[in-house]
């Protein structure tokens, strides 16, 4: 079960938050095993994910029909210049930078599989 962990107001950690979401670390730990606390790329994330013993995809898939049953997913913002990372659990989007958003909200255009 995922325990949402949020990024602060502001702030540009959503990748790193996802990725303790799905550790079950603290958010401090992941900024540390990443090396910065700015904008995450999908590399980043697969080896943060690879350093706590999570197996994962090697780069983003196209998201077609349906989704894994976990996975970092990429949420492109309204204006497509931009995007944000959420955590996709068995359906559910834990949103780092909301409590729990709707799935319907922004469609997701790609994301890492994640074996757990």
């Amino acid at each position: 079960m995922i325990k949402p962990v949020f990024q602060p107001a502001g702030s540009r950690l959503c990748g790193h938050a996802c990725v303790a979401m799905v550790v079950g670390v603290p958010l401090e730990e992941v900024i540390a095993v990443i090396g910065h606390s700015h904008g995450t790329k999908t590399k980043e994330l697969v080896s943060a994910l690879r350093c706590f013993g999570v197996v994962c995809s090697n780069r983003l898939r196209v998201v077609k029909t349906t989704l894994p049953d976990l996975c970092i997913a990429e949420q492109p913002n309204k204006t497509g210049s931009n995007w944000h990372w959420v955590v996709m659990d068995h359906g559910r989007r834990y949103d780092p930078a909301a409590l729990c958003s709707d799935p319907n909200d922004n469609p997701l255009s790609s994301y890492l599989e994640i074996e757990k």
